[in-house]
């Protein structure tokens, strides 16, 4: 469990040995899906790349790793020009949901959880895993 919720989907990709009729497997590509608070993320991306990951922040917390690659951000797909965009879009979106629901439950006497009143973005990473270091 990486950082609480998350989804994982794993697929392999091959690359030719010497001999041209056996593929052999190089590495696992998977995607990790995580959610963060919309706050600092506690990275640094170079596109989509992943080239920092600063101690304590909330990627450290969740397991992110220098080399992963954002995929996707609330579901859709992220380009390297674009995805620096896509997040504060996704957070400035997602704060503003927030506030609607929190005035429409305090204008009808209702108390929200924190949980409730907790503005947070889900973004997708891909990572890939020489098969070598596979378990």
């Amino acid at each position: 469990l990486i950082g609480g919720w998350f989804r994982r989907k794993a697929s392999t990709f091959m690359t030719r040995g010497g001999n041209e009729d056996a593929p052999t497997p190089a590495f696992t590509k998977e995607e990790v899906t995580l959610r963060f608070k919309c706050s600092s993320l506690g990275l640094t991306c170079t596109g989509t790349e992943v080239t920092l990951v600063k101690n304590g922040g909330q990627a450290h917390e969740k397991g992110v790793q220098v080399g992963w690659r954002i995929s996707k951000v609330q579901g859709m797909f992220v380009t390297p020009m674009g995805v620096i965009t896509a997040i504060r879009k996704a957070m400035t979106e997602e704060s503003d949901r927030v506030k609607a629901v929190i005035a429409a439950a305090e204008l009808e006497g209702e108390t929200l959880s924190q949980e409730a009143k907790a503005a947070s973005i889900e973004i997708s990473f891909e990572r890939r895993i020489p098969l070598a270091q596979q378990p």
